[in-house]
């Protein structure tokens, strides 16, 4: 899983015991997931991110790759510090190796063309990943932004780090072994993560939408995985890739069911529980098992 997502992963546990033993706002359930994204998704994603393309672009994607190992740093730093300017600032160091990533993912597509789905997964991984890093440092700033309440700011940075950025990966891997399903699992999240925040600024009706279109590229997702599992050729990958095909069924009907149940104006599942168990599998159930299993996979 690389050096810098085995140390992240490391560190977060330690943060994760401290936040489960101490009474403070700071390490809510949201900020503990959103740390890791940033300390152990983001580090082990970046290996599936491809490489190649001009000198430049080359250069631009191994800064942004050891720049992450600060960044993460500084993100879990801003995460501590109270909100405003200073943690804006510590926080942006976190937001700049993300952005050459991001950069370099839309050069390299530039350059190289985007011939398949695998590709184009591998740019608005990217892309949405500078969305989650952005939304972290505006909400660590503790600014309103476009009328968003503080909260949802912040679960933003959660989605799109761990929505936006790690299963889009994953549907780029499934890509490479299955253009035709790959592709449709890029299509269906590429829409649906446009399509929420949207939903969020306007009409529930249209956040349920793009909570429905998340759900079926989850579907699509887990099952190409099952399917493609004759063509892993480590065990370890295999079992780790069927774990991960497993958890949408709960996180992504759960978030259906939230979304659509909001915009008829009565939620059926309570907010602090879509948090704790939607959240949580989401994050380490479909997330991180399936960006590890695809690393060992393509290994």
């Amino acid at each position: 899983m690389g050096l810098t997502a085995a140390g992240g992963l490391v560190v977060w546990v330690l943060v994760a015991i401290v936040a489960r033993r101490v009474d403070d706002a700071t390490l809510d359930l949201p900020a503990v997931l959103l740390l890791f994204g940033q300390l152990v998704i983001v580090p082990l994603g970046v290996g599936l991110m491809g490489d190649g393309g001009p000198p430049v672009v080359a250069a631009l994607q191994r800064g942004g790759r050891a720049g992450i190992r600060v960044g993460s740093v500084a993100a879990l730093a801003a995460s501590l510090m109270q909100r405003g300017e200073l943690a804006a600032a510590v926080g942006a160091l976190y937001l700049l190796p993300v952005l050459a990533i991001g950069v370099a993912g839309l050069l390299r597509g530039i350059a190289n063309g985007l011939p398949g789905p695998a590709d184009w997964a591998r740019l608005i991984a990217g892309g949405y990943l500078v969305v989650g890093a952005v939304f972290f440092v505006i909400h660590r700033q503790g600014i309103a932004f476009a009328g968003m309440p503080e909260h949802i700011l912040q679960l933003t940075a959660v989605h799109f780090h761990f929505t936006g950025f790690g299963l889009m990966l994953m549907a780029g891997a499934l890509a490479r072994r299955s253009a035709r399903t790959g592709g449709i699992g890029v299509a269906l999240l590429a829409a649906g993560m446009l399509v929420t925040p949207i939903g969020f600024l306007t009409v529930p009706p249209v956040q349920a939408l793009g909570a429905i279109l998340v759900f079926a590229a989850m579907l699509v997702i887990g099952v190409g995985t099952v399917i493609s599992l004759g063509r892993v050729g480590s065990g370890a990958a295999r079992r780790l890739l069927f774990v991960s095909s497993v958890f949408p069924w709960l996180v992504g009907g759960m978030a259906a069911v939230y979304a659509v149940s909001e915009a008829l104006g009565s939620p059926v599942i309570p907010l602090i529980v879509m948090a704790a168990v939607h959240g949580v599998f989401a994050a380490i159930g479909v997330v991180f098992c399936g960006l590890l299993g695809w690393r060992l996979a393509d290994g």
